[in-house]
């Protein structure tokens, strides 16, 4: 992906900064964070965003220091949304990825973990698993939809709504 060419602007505010080039081995992209048209969601100095090629990253609000990165395997229109201690993400698969919120998360950098291995093969084999403690670390569900979700997933009423392309979902107790 090509960064844009420009140079530093000493008057800006910014504190820091995540992206730009991967130059790790092994890593599955050639750049750290991808485009995006989802909002970050922020708990407890905690940011939660997804980017469009299908990515979650779980970063640090005062530093940008990524603790993890979770690849949903699909494309992510949508933005994160927290309630009740989780994290909801819907996909273009038409699958909510439902992510446990860690006020202190473990730094679990899967493409870190592959780039100190030999070869390839050993890369892969170690970018899965850190992904598989990921998944067991702080993923609570995965809930399968009918279609393709492109909206965030919206917590009213003490029920969670989900909109997919074809239907609106309304999933809580009985009232």
């Amino acid at each position: 992906m090509d960064q844009p060419k420009t140079k530093p602007n000493t008057n800006s505010g910014a504190v820091w900064t995540y992206g730009g080039e991967e130059k790790r081995a092994f890593a599955p992209n050639d750049y750290v964070f991808g485009r995006t048209l989802s909002t970050a969601c922020i708990v407890d100095d905690i940011i939660y965003i997804p980017e469009l090629a299908g990515f979650v990253h779980c970063l640090d609000a005062r530093t940008g220091k990524c603790y993890w990165r979770y690849d949903l395997r699909s494309v992510i229109w949508s933005s994160v949304m927290y309630a009740d201690g989780k994290v909801f993400v819907g996909n273009e698969d038409g699958d909510v990825f439902v992510f446990r919120h860690d006020a202190h998360p473990q730094t679990i950098d899967a493409v870190e973990i592959a780039s100190k291995q030999k070869d390839a093969k050993t890369a892969k084999l170690a970018y899965r698993a850190a992904q598989k403690q990921i998944k067991e670390t702080y993923l609570v569900n995965k809930i399968e939809m009918n279609a393709c979700i492109r909206s965030t997933p919206t917590v009213a009423a003490g029920r969670l709504w989900i909109a997919t392309e074809s239907m609106l979902y309304c999933i809580g107790e009985q009232k």
